[in-house]
């Protein structure tokens, strides 16, 4: 049976943590072997969840709903990247596990979601390594278009212009979202686990990429594994018409933005021999963007 230590952080959405919390104790494969009528389950699971400051009452909700969550509790500014890294580091303490799951608490898992990412995850799409990152599919619960998932390069020269590979695709992933991915225990005994360098954002994007260099495939299982609203774009300040150019710097420089310091961190590990220009090419864009709106209002 497979041990799989459950990775979350939360902060202000007791009802949406919950959710996703019934959901992943619902798994199939947590119920019955992988493809077979076995009695054992397939795998078990430990949850750790930081909690990182709430004052909705999420943790005291999720501990009368779900008392085998270990919570840890957050210093109120970790944001997204640093309380994963802070459950992850919780969950190595602990040790034992063969797998570890990293999943965003807006994400609503189908019941068969684990049982796909295990089998990505121990046969890999391609590559010499005996296991690889299961790197989960999520759509938008009222559309059912693509939000989250692998990440296929768009550029020759600029490793951050990246794609999402649709499941109808077959390109090799370069990177990731981490909604909903599993990694086994030797991919991290290799490459470490989140780079508490980073906030908020960029530390699935920077695993991913170190993940790929090391030799580890990221496959995709060929169906969504759940459900997951696109959330607005951190980066995307620079298109608001109703923000002045001094207020767009300012979006883009800051936590939920690129994060001037993070996004300069992680151009130079993975932006290769331009990354001065890769590192400036989004405020480029935003310069370019402010100056053609200004013109067509004018």
């Amino acid at each position: 049976m497979r041990t799989i230590a459950v990775i979350l952080t939360c902060f202000n959405r007791r009802d949406t943590t919950l959710a996703c919390l019934d959901r992943l104790q619902n798994q199939t494969a947590v119920a019955e072997e992988l493809g077979g009528h076995e009695a054992s389950p397939a795998a078990s699971l430990e949850i750790f969840l930081v909690d990182d400051g709430s004052t909705d009452g999420t943790a005291e909700a999720v501990r009368s709903s779900h008392p085998d969550v270990n919570i840890i509790e957050g210093t109120g500014d970790l944001f997204w990247n640093r309380g994963m890294h802070l459950a992850w580091s919780t969950a190595i303490e602990s040790g034992g596990f063969d797998h570890y799951f990293l999943l965003n608490d807006d994400t609503i898992l189908f019941t068969d979601a684990l049982e796909q990412l295990i089998r990505a995850a121990e046969h890999p799409e391609r590559g010499s390594k005996d296991v690889g990152i299961a790197v989960g599919a999520t759509t938008d619960p009222e559309t059912g278009e693509f939000t989250y998932g692998g990440y296929v390069r768009a550029s020759k020269w600029n490793p951050m212009k990246l794609r999402h590979r649709m499941l109808s695709e077959t390109d090799q992933i370069d990177t990731m979202n981490c909604n909903a991915v599993l990694v086994p225990s030797a991919v991290v005994d290799t490459i470490g686990q989140m780079d508490p360098t980073y906030h908020h954002s960029w530390g699935d994007i920077d695993l991913g990429y170190r993940a790929s260099k090391a030799g580890f495939t990221l496959s995709v299982p060929s169906v969504p594994i759940g459900h997951c609203e696109p959330n607005p774009k951190g980066t995307d300040g620079h298109h608001n018409i109703d923000l002045s150019l001094r207020e767009r710097v300012t979006f883009i420089n800051s936590i939920r933005g690129l994060n001037k310091s993070d996004w300069l961190h992680l151009v130079r590990q993975h932006g290769g021999p331009v990354w001065p220009v890769v590192w400036a090419s989004p405020y480029i864009n935003l310069f370019v963007t402010w100056g053609r709106q200004k013109l067509g209002r004018s």
